[in-house]
C-alpha cells in the first residue's frame, strides 16, 4: 500500500504498524487526505482517550518526519463496508494538527522563514515547524536550497537540508558553513 506524497514514497502499512503498536490502539488506518496540499491522516480506535502528542512522538521515534501523519482522529469505531473492511469513504474529515508557532528570534531566522514560505506558500510556520511535515517536496527542497544559497551566499545542497527540517536547524547549518 505505497503512495507518492509530495514527491516522496510513503508506505502506509509502515505507518499503520507504528500506530497499531501504540498502547491501547485497537485498529487504525492511514490515508492521503486531500486539502490545499495533500497530507497524511491517521484514524484509530483505542481502549481509552489517547494523547495525540504522545502518539505523534511515538511515531516520530522511528518514522522519518514526512511519514508522520499531520492529522489524527480517534474514533469510537471504524466505519465498515459490507465486506467487513474499513470504509475509507465513510471516514470523517481529519483536521491537520496545529502546532505552537514560535516566531523568529533574529534576522537570520526571519530570512530563513521568508525563503521557506516562498517555497511552501503562506503557511503558518515558526522556527521549530517541520518543513517536511508542512509539505516540502523533493522538488521544493531543491528550490529551497537554491534560494537559501542565493540569500546567504553559501553552497547549500539537498543532502544538507534532509535531517534539518526546521528553520532553527537550518540556521545552525548556515552558522557551521
Amino acid at each position: 500500500n505505497q503512495v507518492k506524497l509530495r514527491g516522496l514514497r510513503v508506505e502506509l502499512g509502515e505507518i499503520e504498524s507504528g500506530l497499531g503498536n501504540y498502547p491501547g490502539v485497537r485498529s487504525c488506518i492511514v490515508i492521503v487526505a486531500k486539502g490545499e496540499t495533500d497530507y497524511l491522516a491517521a484514524y484509530f480506535t483505542a481502549d481509552e482517550k489517547v494523547d495525540i502528542k504522545a502518539l505523534k512522538a511515538h511515531l516520530s521515534s522511528y518514522l522519518t518526519s514526512y511519514m508522520v501523519p499531520q492529522a489524527f482522529m480517534q474514533l469510537d469505531e471504524m466505519p465498515m463496508n459490507l465486506s467487513g473492511k474499513i470504509d475509507k469513504k465513510a471516514l470523517p474529515e481529519a483536521v491537520m494538527m496545529e502546532e505552537e508557532i514560535i516566531p523568529a528570534e533574529n534576522e537570520t531566522q526571519e530570512k530563513i522563514l521568508a525563503v521557506i514560505k516562498d517555497v511552501l506558500g503562506d503557511v503558518p510556520l515558526g522556527i521549530t515547524s517541520d518543513i517536511f511535515a508542512m509539505g516540502l517536496s523533493s522538488v521544493g527542497c531543491i528550490r529551497l536550497c537554491a534560494l537559501l544559497s542565493e540569500e546567504f551566499g553559501k553552497n547549500i545542497k539537498v543532502s544538507d537540508i534532509f535531517g534539518k527540517g526546521t528553520a532553527i536547524e537550518i540556521e545552525k547549518l548556515l552558522e557551521g558553513m
